[in-house]
């Protein structure tokens, strides 16, 4: 958190799961899955990379079980 505080390309990534159109937001997190299977198979990105991607899909994933109740 503290680095996007100051990174505007961290800020911008981040801000895909704080959409407030749950079509969007679904589609986010399509492709974050298909991402998450490719770092899964041995393509994973450096660890605060990966890091940002877990945090985004689980946060994703929680919003759209969380609109769906």
């Amino acid at each position: 958190m503290n680095k996007a505080e100051n990174d505007y390309s961290l800020k911008a990534s981040l801000a895909e799961v704080f959409v407030t159109d749950l079509n969007t937001l679904r589609k986010t997190v399509e492709s974050l899955e298909v991402m998450d299977t490719l770092f899964k198979a041995g393509m994973r990105p450096d660890s605060d990379s990966y890091q940002l991607h877990d945090l985004k899909l689980k946060y994703g994933k929680y919003r759209i079980e969380e609109s769906s109740q």
